[in-house]
């Protein structure tokens, strides 16, 4: 993913045919978390971009064809293919009750360690193999250039404290995005 260079010239359409041109910040940096379940037969995508004076933040779903029409009836969004197969498809997620706390979600990541997560595994752990089942998350931060800066993955087996309360933390941020989703506000789970 590239990032637009200083600014993005926009041009609007006012009412009465005025052309006018507006700038959009340059992001800062993005954070992207990736939480796949159901093996990688569904994703969701969370976004939060950091402009210089704000947060913006999006969730998307990523799902196969075979999933496209129930995904699309539960998350409330018209699905998209993405390349040119037409076997993965995604949409951007609406918050029809109101959009979460982005600025609040992207400072507790900060307090819990983002830009320098613990490490996944305590010391004296290595050389064992751990098969894990279930959901996982891969975390990814950008610069304003678009090149990625960090990236890391949930983890499994024996952890550090350190490592268990930024997951945990991790964790409760997705679960705050979904909280706010259409699938919940309906009562459905993840």
């Amino acid at each position: 993913m590239k990032l637009a260079s200083s600014v993005v010239l926009g041009v609007c359409l006012w009412p009465g045919g005025a052309l006018r041109s507006t700038l959009a910040p340059r992001p800062v940096r993005v954070v992207e978390i990736v939480d796949t379940c159901c093996q990688g037969l569904l994703s969701h995508r969370v976004q939060l971009v950091e402009l210089p004076a704000q947060v913006e933040g999006h969730l998307f779903t990523v799902t196969d064809v075979g999933n496209r029409a129930l995904q699309e009836r539960q998350e409330h969004c018209r699905m998209t293919p993405v390349g040119r197969d037409s076997l993965t498809w995604s949409c951007e997620i609406p918050f029809p009750q109101g959009a979460p706390d982005w600025s609040g979600m992207l400072a507790t990541l900060d307090q819990a360690g983002l830009m320098a997560p613990p490490t996944l595994t305590p010391s004296g752990v290595g050389g064992k193999y751990w098969i894990c089942e279930g959901e996982s998350w891969t975390l990814r931060v950008s610069n304003a250039d678009g090149n990625l800066i960090l990236e890391d993955q949930s983890g499994c087996g024996p952890q550090s404290l350190d490592r268990q309360e930024f997951e945990r933390q991790l964790r409760g941020v997705l679960d705050s995005v979904y909280a706010r989703s259409p699938r919940r506000a309906s009562g459905l789970t993840r």
